[in-house]
């Protein structure tokens, strides 16, 4: 792979990563490609979202599909849930929303499911 055991070893501050089961990378990597610099970042605050049906494209601003209102429907909630907890306004954000539970309950009719890990 493109980083080796000890490239996020250094990384002791929370993270969040999004990406979709279709964002495979720009040289012809599988969209699994994406997680593995979260497998490799050290334990603590490290959470990984991967949207069902979800593509690259469907991450940024442009035209309102049900896809990219999904997408972001799902981006924003867990991104201001993180950032309240790691910004220290909510701690009770943590166990209300940052987990697969209220992640798989955002889901709609063109994202229907997420994989969700922490660590």
């Amino acid at each position: 792979g493109q980083f080796d055991a000890t490239s996020f070893d250094p990384l002791a501050v929370p993270a969040l990563l999004m990406t979709g089961s279709e964002d495979g990378g720009f040289q012809g990597q599988p969209a699994a490609w994406r997680r593995e610099g979260y497998d490799l970042m050290p334990p603590g605050d490290k959470y990984f979202l991967s949207l069902v049906g979800a593509g690259h494209l469907h991450f940024a601003a442009g035209l309102a599909t049900i896809a990219r209102m999904d997408t972001h429907r799902i981006m924003t909630a867990l991104t201001v849930a993180f950032l309240r907890v790691h910004l220290g306004v909510d701690a009770d954000a943590a166990v209300l929303y940052l987990n697969a539970a209220y992640a798989a309950g955002l889901t709609g009719a063109a994202i229907p499911a997420v994989s969700w890990s922490e660590k």
